[in-house]
């Protein structure tokens, strides 16, 4: 039986209508509000109070007609969410296999990706008002209907941060492509870093003369999933206020899940860049995958980046949703908690081992039941101010409570008591280290705080 395409399904399938009724999807209620809209409009011409009358009755059986398709329409786009989430890599083999075989002879960096997972292809529209419906759209393969990202994103994400200008320690503003030499390559020769020749670098790397072999340029390929057995779609949700007084509208999408490893494919060749005097400088294929590897886990690629999708890691190592990475922190001076019974209490209840863990430099597997939660610390002077953090800036929390991947947070902040949810398996009583993904409010008023946070790889 052949495997089902992904991408059909998602851009066609997935909003089919159905010729059957009681069964699938209906789109009558588009028709039934355009009804109720030109009966409104008749509503404002000089009618008699019985007329009106009437036209009232109409829009509320209209309304209730519609009220009925959008709870049919709900639960059948629950069932076709369900779908896409239980496809299984595992099933795609030959597909995989297929893509992989005109690619052995390229450069390879493997992947994995981080929570909260990968978004890109979200400027496709994918939406007909149906409550729960995915509503961003994705980038699949024609021909194998898998997920992948193009090419042409991948050089584009590398060319940015290569290009994008910093200040060298206060002396000289450069392009990014040479603080990634630097750091890869620690004896550079001098000349390179002067910013008319890191340019000239560029140039050569990413030539806008059409007429070059493809044997003298750099050939970027699309990145596509590795096969493994495990499902690779789950979908995470926006929430935008349409009014400060109003209830805010969450909106679903369709995302690639952590862990789940891409494998990018490069083409590359040695870039000579000459100097005036003879010499030459040499950016090495080995230099290049280097530099390209950090960009990826550096900076992510896709949509929503700056708020933590998109993150890559190369670690390759199978964890259950997120690792909790062991950092040499030291906590503050007061340990937690002080009272020596709910201590005891704490550490005796580590049991039924099934889950894996790596934090404090060891690998556990445990089950954390749900314990009873420390509802809050006591400031300390010496932790830092809320209003010094920005997004992604480094943070350090203490899990107060940890119940089947879902840890509830305090942050170390002096002048406030900022507590935050994290879908991760954690410990309570740990102390880990986070970056900022989300802050409200105004810098320097009360409002200003801390309201999402992620793992910091």
């Amino acid at each position: 039986m052949a495997t089902p395409n992904i991408g059909r399904y998602y851009t066609r399938d997935y909003f089919k209508e159905s010729d059957k009724p009681e069964v699938g999807l209906h789109f009558d209620f588009i028709t039934l509000n355009e009804r109720i809209k030109h009966l409104k409009e008749s509503e404002k011409i000089n009618l008699s109070e019985l007329e009106k009358n009437e036209i009232r009755k109409k829009i509320e059986l209209l309304k209730k007609q519609i009220t009925k398709i959008e709870n049919e329409n709900t639960k059948e786009v629950e069932k076709r969410n369900k779908i896409l989430f239980d496809f299984n890599l595992h099933n795609y083999e030959n597909e995989i296999g297929s893509s992989n075989e005109h690619l052995s002879h390229c450069t390879k960096i493997s992947l994995k990706t981080l929570y909260p997972g990968l978004l890109f292809g979200s400027g496709y529209r994918h939406e007909t008002g149906i409550q729960g419906e995915l509503k961003l759209g994705m980038q699949f393969d024609h021909t194998t209907g898998l997920p992948y990202i193009p090419g042409h994103s991948v050089k584009g994400v590398i060319k940015y941060w290569l290009k994008l200008e910093f200040e060298d320690e206060g002396k000289e503003v450069l392009p990014m492509i040479g603080y990634f030499i630097e750091n890869e390559l620690k004896n550079t020769n001098h000349q390179v870093l002067i910013k008319k020749n890191l340019e000239a670098l560029i140039d050569k790397m990413f030539p806008n003369d059409e007429r070059l072999s493809i044997y003298e340029t750099d050939i970027y390929y699309d990145a596509i999933l590795d096969f493994n057995n495990k499902k690779f779609l789950s979908n995470d949700f926006i929430t935008p206020h349409p009014s400060p007084i109003k209830e805010p509208v969450p909106l679903s999408f369709l995302l690639i899940k952590e862990d789940v490893q891409f494998n990018f494919y490069f083409d590359l060749k040695d870039t000579h860049l000459a100097f005036k005097d003879g010499t030459q400088f040499i950016l090495t294929k080995t230099a290049k995958k280097n530099i390209f590897k950090t960009i990826l886990t550096e900076f992510g690629i896709g949509a929503k980046t700056s708020v933590g999708y998109g993150m890559l890691t190369d670690n390759l190592l199978v964890y259950n949703n997120v690792r909790i990475p062991y950092t040499e922190f030291k906590a503050p001076e007061r340990k937690f908690p002080q009272n020596k019974d709910r201590r005891d209490q704490y550490e005796n209840k580590q049991k039924n081992h099934d889950d894996h863990f790596d934090i404090g430099g060891k690998e556990e597997q445990q089950k954390h039941e749900a314990k009873p939660g420390f509802t809050k610390l006591k400031l300390l002077p010496e932790w830092p101010s809320v209003q010094d953090v920005t997004v992604n800036s480094l943070v350090r929390a203490i899990v107060l409570s940890a119940h089947e991947g879902n840890a509830k947070l305090q942050l170390y902040f002096r002048d406030k008591e900022c507590k935050c949810n994290l879908q991760a398996n954690a410990v309570q009583g740990n102390e880990i280290e986070l970056r900022v993904a989300e802050i409200s409010g105004r810098r320097g008023t009360d409002n200003y705080t801390v309201t999402k946070v992620k793992i910091n790889y």
